[in-house]
Order: structure tokens, then C-alpha cells, then sequence
């Protein structure tokens, strides 16, 4: 991966996927899908799991966005982790 531009901040998928719920005014139970819990959507939403390709498959299925997206996102996250956002965004979704 090429080094990352001075001043760029990297962010978690979970971020994304919470404001996209936000804005559609949906609950986390409409990312429950197979082999993810209720439990393991909440870890992801807070930035502590991992876009896997069950879940980049299942957002692509209701939003039709691309699973690349997700995984790129998944990347820069785990590549950069210096330039994480600190602190970390509001926890919307922690229970």
C-alpha cells in the first residue's frame, strides 16, 4: 500500500455504515444477516470488528454498494493506523 497523504485520516467501515443508518432512519437489526449476530453488527458499528465479505455482500444486497468499497475501507484501516480518527466518533449504536 502507498504511504498515505500528510493531513489524511482514515476511518473504520463501522463509521460509515452507522451514519448510513442514521440517515436512512434504520435499525441495527437490518444488518443482521447470516453468520452475523445482532451483537456482532454492534462490534462493528463501534469500530471493533472487521468488514468480512458475508457483510460487504449483504450491505451491496440492501444499498447496492459495491463490496470493494468496504474492503478498501477495511484496508486503509488496518494499513493507517496512525492516522486513525482520535477520538473516536460518538458510539451511536453501543448497547
Amino acid at each position: 500500500m502507498e504511504p498515505a497523504e500528510p493531513g489524511l485520516m482514515v476511518f473504520h467501515p463501522g463509521e460509515f455504515i452507522a451514519d448510513e443508518l442514521v440517515t436512512r432512519k434504520l435499525p441495527v437489526s437490518t444488518l443482521v444477516c447470516y453468520g452475523w449476530s445482532e451483537k456482532k453488527v454492534n462490534l462493528l458499528l463501534q469500530g471493533k470488528r472487521r468488514v468480512d465479505w458475508k457483510m460487504a455482500s449483504h450491505i451491496r444486497t440492501l444499498w447496492n454498494w459495491d463490496t470493494e468499497f468496504w474492503f478498501r475501507l477495511q484496508v486503509q484501516w488496518d494499513a493507517y493506523p496512525n492516522l486513525r480518527e482520535n477520538p473516536p466518533w460518538p458510539r451511536r449504536f453501543v448497547k
